[in-house]
């Protein structure tokens, strides 16, 4: 039997709530690379994700909650990463709302969709023992979206 995990992107699953709430501002947009690395840079933004390497001229924004981080500051600290793959930084982040059903966010499935579940969980209409319960009865064997799931059939492997 071979294991499964849904991510570790978002350890704590009461954090996926406000990740959710960020790609509700791109919802209808297409999941590009670009709004890829949009969605990683409004998580920065609304500090929700914290990079390793923030130029010493930015951290005050992290030191203090109540400072609002404009926009064009979080694009600079993203790309302050260098990261190989930028837009891989907002697919990560979007894996685990995908995964539990929450939201449709991949690139070649067309626009971005936040799913009945997702608004539920967004708007705070919900139990979160009942949301995760509707959410792990959504991962569907087989996956369409992952070799990690597989069922066998009448004649093989699926």
């Amino acid at each position: 039997m071979k294991p499964w995990s849904i991510s570790t992107t978002v350890r704590n699953p009461e954090r996926l709530r406000d990740f959710l709430k960020i790609l509700k501002l791109l919802e209808g947009k297409p999941f590009n690379n670009a709004n890829q690395e949009k969605y990683q840079i409004l998580l920065i933004q609304h500090k929700l994700y914290f990079p390793t390497n923030i130029p010493a001229k930015y951290r005050k924004y992290n030191d203090t909650p109540e400072l609002e981080m404009p926009y064009n500051v979080a694009e600079e600290i993203f790309y302050h990463q260098k990261y190989e793959d930028p837009a891989m930084r907002g697919r990560q982040s979007v894996n685990p709302l995908n995964k539990l059903g929450f939201c449709v966010a991949r690139e070649r499935e067309g626009n971005i969709i936040i799913t009945e579940l997702g608004n539920r969980f967004i708007t705070g209409d919900y139990d979160i023992g009942y949301i995760f319960f509707k959410s792990l009865l959504k991962l569907q064997f087989p996956n369409p979206w992952s070799d990690d799931f597989f069922i066998e059939l009448e004649g093989g492997v699926n």
